[in-house]
Order: structure tokens, then C-alpha cells, then sequence
């Protein structure tokens, strides 16, 4: 969906359902410096036009953003990969 600086800025993952909701990811650490993806929201099915106005949102604040959108039900293995 959005390319960013090819050497800095985040990554968010959207997993489109193909129903008028997303589910939007970012990656975080754990104490173990490990990284992990968790939703961004606590409701894992929101509109699709909520999700566009966090990534406009986080967009202003890191104009360097990636953002991946993929169109699929099970989105674990894929997420193990990044």
C-alpha cells in the first residue's frame, strides 16, 4: 500500500478480510528484545475507513511508514515470516 524510506521507518501489516474490515498489525519487542506482531487495535475487525485513518494518522508522525496490506483469513504463518 505504502512504500517508506528503503532503510528506516516502521512496518504495519494490514490483513484485509475482504468484508469491509481489517485487521492492522505492528511489530513490537517483548522484554526478550524479540519481535513479535500484535494488533493495533483490541477489536481485530474494524472498518476498513477506521483502519485508513490510523495509517494516515501514524503516516504524519513517521512519514518513512511502510504498510503491506495482504488479503487472507489466516495471516499467522505469514506474519512468522516477517
Amino acid at each position: 500500500m505504502r512504500k517508506g524510506d528503503r532503510t528506516a521507518g516502521a512496518l504495519l501489516i494490514r490483513q484485509n478480510h475482504c468484508n469491509g474490515t481489517s485487521t492492522l498489525y505492528a511489530r513490537r519487542y517483548t522484554m526478550e528484545n524479540e519481535a513479535e506482531w500484535q494488533p493495533v487495535s483490541d477489536d481485530p475487525f474494524l472498518p476498513d475507513a477506521d483502519i485508513d485513518t490510523t495509517i494516515e494518522k501514524r503516516i504524519r508522525t513517521d512519514p518513512d511508514l511502510w504498510v503491506v496490506e495482504v488479503e487472507t483469513r489466516d495471516i499467522a504463518n505469514l506474519l512468522s515470516v516477517f
